[in-house]
């Protein structure tokens, strides 16, 4: 039997019924519209309808039974089409005109649906029905046999093994052909990685797919990458989610929902360590890179401040590995570096460039040259160990003295007096700049702060900031991973223990309808016990 679905929004002609969704319908998600005919035995053809901004995803699609209309049951011919919403708004769904024997000819009337935005989170979602059986069965179908079949998860990574620093790429996939709205409750743990969204968390990620013929709304709720930070068997723990979904009975119109939650199977991945024999130097960075770098100014002035830019680009594990080193000429004194990054962190491993820019002093005058900065790191596709360097850059520092200083302004102009104030100034600013250069030599200013140091920094700047509650979990769950990616003698096993938990926790609360205001004060204040040195 054909289910004639009666909804208080369908637009009725004498033989032609136009069904439509009653409730708003989602951008980027399918639906389907019906147009019932009576009396299909004398039926010749059907137009075909005009969908405002809609893609036809299937259909026409036909199917004869019977349906009670006028309080009996007759024979009807019922044409579905399966539709996605391209916009925003009210969208006109057209009439079809149908030909009967003897020449008669009956137009449907015209319907609309209201599409609306997608969620603004991507672990919220909803979707229509796709089939208008699955929404109005008979009664003697189970609905919750309908449920199972029509309402899962998918979890899928790229690989199942993987080299310390090698990215994972997990999904979770929610599909539905149901009119059912869902939420994770629990977001998984990701135990022993460092991770990185690939998709924005704040954003739906909505589409549709066809399964063995059969059209399914998709959402993915997250796709992350996964950098693991250690050795062995780590596992992506379970994403529980529960969803609510709607049925109607299709002669009285009355509603009942069926609660299911869904729970993913935990996965396990393989880590496979890196070779015990390690370049001099390593810092952690696996992938693929080049490294570069240049002076400022290749020719100075005696203690004036120059800068030397170090760039590193590629793909790969950019944010577990740690600063290349330079090995300073005698007489230079090196500043503590400035970093900039720009990563395309949606690329898969992050794609991008790190660039140190060190400014330094030098106190006397003559020709440096500065030895080349290697870097290494190591390649998962080539399984070995792979060392890049810059070429050596030459600086050459000339004496700075008041006469030569005097003797181009001398040649600028005329006056025998007009230099002098300007000799002053020169004076005063070459004062100034050495009075900076002692007391950064003074300072040392070219040992790197502990990352203890770096972390609470982060996260004073993190109190402060302009942000919402799930927005500050957010730049936590970053910084927490940075931290969990470098290796330092400061960093204890229970340290590590200890912010991992703390992640996994910051990473559920995100996902959780709790006060984010309120935890993300909690978790930064927890945060703060673990740079303690």
């Amino acid at each position: 039997m054909i289910i004639l679905l009666l909804l208080p929004f369908c637009c009725f002609a004498q033989r032609v019924q136009l069904i439509v969704p009653g409730q708003p319908v989602i951008v980027g998600s399918a639906f389907q519209v019906q147009y019932v005919v009576t009396n299909p035995s004398e039926l010749l053809e059907a137009s075909q309808p005009s969908f405002d901004s809609c893609q036809v995803i299937s259909g026409p699609n036909v199917y004869r039974g019977d349906a009670m209309i006028d309080g009996k049951m007759q024979p009807i011919e019922n044409i579905t089409y399966t539709l996605q919403p391209k916009t925003v708004g009210v969208l006109r769904i057209g009439a079809i005109t149908v030909m009967y024997k003897g020449g008669g000819q009956v137009v449907s009337s015209n319907g609309g649906v209201t599409a609306v935005p997608p969620p603004k989170a991507s672990f919220s979602t909803s979707s229509s029905y796709t089939d208008v059986n699955l929404y109005a069965p008979s009664k003697t179908v189970d609905r919750q046999q309908l449920v199972d079949q029509n309402l899962f998860i998918k979890t899928t990574v790229d690989k199942r093994n993987c080299y310390e620093g090698e990215p994972v790429v997990a999904s979770f996939t929610l599909y539905s052909r149901l009119q059912s709205t869902s939420e994770a409750e629990k977001s998984p743990s990701f135990y022993g990685f460092s991770v990185v969204d690939v998709l924005d968390i704040n954003q739906a990620h909505m589409g549709v797919e066809k399964i063995n013929g059969n059209v399914f709304n998709t959402s993915i709720l997250r796709k992350v990458q996964l950098y693991p930070v250690q050795a062995g068997k780590l596992t992506i723990d379970q994403l529980y989610v529960d969803n609510e979904v709607e049925f109607v009975d299709s002669l009285t119109g009355g509603r009942t929902t069926v609660d299911k939650e869904l729970i993913t199977e935990p996965i396990t991945i393989n880590v496979k360590p890196l070779p015990a024999t390690r370049p001099e130097g390593f810092t952690g960075g696996v992938g693929n890179f080049t490294i570069e770098a240049r002076l400022d100014h290749p020719q100075l002035q005696q203690h004036a401040q120059g800068k030397l830019l170090i760039t590193i680009r590629g793909n790969g594990n950019f944010i577990q590995f740690g600063q290349p080193v330079v090995h300073w000429p005698a007489g230079i004194e090196p500043f503590e570096p400035v970093i900039t990054e720009k990563l395309a962190k949606e690329k898969i491993p992050i794609e991008g460039m790190r660039q140190y820019e060190f400014g330094f002093a030098v106190d006397s005058a003559g020709n440096y040259a500065l030895p080349p900065v290697s870097f290494s790191f190591f390649n998962p596709q080539k399984e070995s160990f792979v060392e890049v360097h810059t070429d050596t850059l030459n600086l050459q520092v000339t004496p700075r003295t008041i006469r030569s200083y005097v003797s181009q302004l001398r040649k600028r102009t005329s006056s025998p007096y007009i230099w002098l104030p300007i000799v002053l100034l020169f004076l005063a600013s070459s004062a100034f700049v050495w009075y900076r250069y002692k007391a950064a030599r003074q300072k040392k200013q070219n040992v790197q702060p502990s990352p203890a140091i770096i972390f609470r920094q982060q996260l004073d700047q993190l109190e402060t900031a302009s942000l919402t509650g799930k927005e500050k979990l957010i730049e936590l769950q970053k910084i927490l991973s940075s931290f969990l990616g470098q290796e330092h003698a400061s960093i204890t096993p229970e340290k590590r223990r200890d912010a991992q938990s703390l992640l996994t926790a910051c990473q559920a609360a995100i996902y959780s309808s709790g006060d984010e205001e309120m935890e993300s004060k909690e978790w930064i204040a927890r945060a703060r016990e673990l740079s303690r040195e």
